[in-house]
């Protein structure tokens, strides 16, 4: 799950009372976007952020004033009376974060459970809140709802056809939390998709230093090698999966890619890396890339064209991978990629960064 809704469900799970923050609706330069979220235990301390600095400051500073009155608080930095937010923090932004005060009931349990299994089962899932303001001071009155990412009710509170069919009506929540309307109630719809996973096929340094880092930026990350040597943990974060296998010519079947899944190639073998390639490019991964040079991507592109590889199929390849920043050594390589992949599970194009 994603990490701090997973650990909102480990501190209901063990009877704690929470308070969820969530930034709904951000304009301008602010210092989180719409979605993101961190967690308020009852001691003051939290998990997660939405930016940190004052802004952070003054919600833990609100979310003391939920636990006190049990009640759920819509604070709109749009109007002049809520001065919580200096100027210079905000860069000319605006911002509408929820502080959600969830308590450990069945209820609420039932709605994480499901929410977790889903993304444990590689789910993709959407989290839509009804959210009616009770309060000139902001308090509201929270009902949330789970669906599937095909619109299958999972938990939560039930909710008409027709307004399924209004909150759905174009897929624009995909790729950033969304208002919506229907029969002059507000909803606020987010989908929420599973961990991100990253699979490096070879364990050499640039390898070492790209597992390094996707770990620090929440990739599920996998290093494949047949030297095994050259997979031990001291070379690793311990939550680093490290698989050797006998031959890396042959992909195991056991390996099952999806939509959410990103694949980077950099054996020590340019025909290897070339018959890898060739078996994930017919997966689902979200994204394939090779390290090398634009004659060996060339070389490898004219060999899988003359097995069957049809264009399409090769315009998925990322090569020479990763963001030009001018890298040379494997640490800045590393950063190049993983800022070819952040910018891809972001939803963010080159024009955007």
């Amino acid at each position: 799950m994603k990490s701090v809704l997973g650990d909102a469900f480990e501190l209901l799970k063990s009877d704690n009372e929470i308070v969820l923050a969530t930034i709904l609706e951000q304009h301008g330069s602010t210092p989180r976007t719409s979605g993101t979220q961190f967690v308020i235990k009852t001691d003051g301390t939290s998990i997660g952020t939405i930016g940190g600095g004052q802004v952070e400051a003054d919600v833990i500073e609100a979310a003391a004033w939920v636990f006190t009155n049990r009640s759920s608080l819509f604070l709109s930095y749009e109007k002049s009376e809520q001065k919580m937010l200096p100027a210079s923090e905000l860069k000319n932004g605006k911002l509408s974060i929820l502080l959600e005060f969830v308590e450990s009931s069945k209820k609420n349990i039932a709605l994480y459970e499901a929410l977790d299994q889903a993304l444990k089962n590689r789910t993709g899932v959407i989290l839509t809140l009804n959210i009616k303001i009770t309060g000139e001071d902001g308090t509201c009155r929270i009902t949330p709802t789970l669906f599937s990412d095909d619109l299958n009710w999972l938990a939560g509170a039930s909710l008409s056809q027709n307004i399924i069919d209004d909150l759905f009506t174009t897929t624009d929540y995909k790729f950033k939390p969304v208002f919506r309307t229907s029969d002059d109630i507000t909803y606020w719809l987010q989908a929420i998709s599973p961990p991100s996973r990253l699979t490096l096929f070879g364990a050499g340094h640039v390898s070492r230093a790209t597992a390094r880092l996707a770990v620090s930026t929440e990739f599920q990350t996998m290093v494949i090698d047949d030297r095994k040597d050259l997979l031990s943990i001291e070379y690793y974060d311990s939550s680093v999966n490290l698989k050797h296998l006998d031959s890396l010519e042959e992909v195991p079947q056991d390996l099952q890619f999806d939509e959410y899944d990103y694949i980077v190639i950099m054996t020590r073998s340019h025909t290897i890396d070339r018959k890898i390639l060739g078996q994930v490019l017919r997966t689902k991964a979200k994204y394939v890339g090779m390290l090398g040079s634009r004659r060996k991507r060339e070389a490898a592109f004219k060999k899988l064209t003359s097995l069957g590889y049809t264009q399409a199929e090769l315009e998925r390849v990322h090569s020479p991978i990763g963001i030009k920043i001018g890298a040379e050594t494997p640490e800045e390589i590393a950063v190049s990629i993983l800022a070819e992949l952040i910018q891809l599970r972001s939803g963010h194009g080159p024009e955007e960064v």
